[in-house]
């Protein structure tokens, strides 16, 4: 299998490449979700539904208070922050194709096993 990541066919190394600088070319806030979707889908390690990706998306983390010298902090604050709610149509239109839904299991998933490879890939160069 290790084999079969490299030797990838270019061309659909291009066209990822292509896309994810697409992506990073959009508006701040789009970029952000669309990086951020294509983070948890790919290192979940189960299918997400929407519901769940949404929420994940939604929930920011605020740091402890004031720490005490050689104490763990007390507690990290999670807010689910209603303003920032992706709708479902952004998670997948942001991605620009590189994300879809599948329709019978409400889930979302890479739009290819060879895009996983190839996020695989990236991921294992620390990319």
């Amino acid at each position: 299998r290790r084999n079969a990541l490299f030797s990838m066919p270019t061309e659909l190394e291009t066209a990822f490449e292509s896309t994810i600088s697409r992506i990073k070319n959009q508006k701040s806030e789009r970029c952000s979700q669309a990086l951020e979707v294509l983070k948890w889908t790919f290192l979940a390690q189960r299918s997400l539904t929407v519901i769940e990706l949404r929420h994940a998306l939604s929930v920011t983390i605020d740091s402890p208070g004031k720490m005490q010298p050689g104490k763990l902090p007390l507690a990290y604050d999670e807010t689910l922050d209603w303003d920032n709610f992706p709708s479902e149509k952004s998670l997948i239109d942001w991605c620009l194709g590189l994300v879809i839904i599948d329709e019978e299991t409400s889930t979302v998933r890479l739009v290819h096993k060879s895009l996983h490879d190839y996020l695989t890939q990236l991921h294992e160069n620390g990319e």
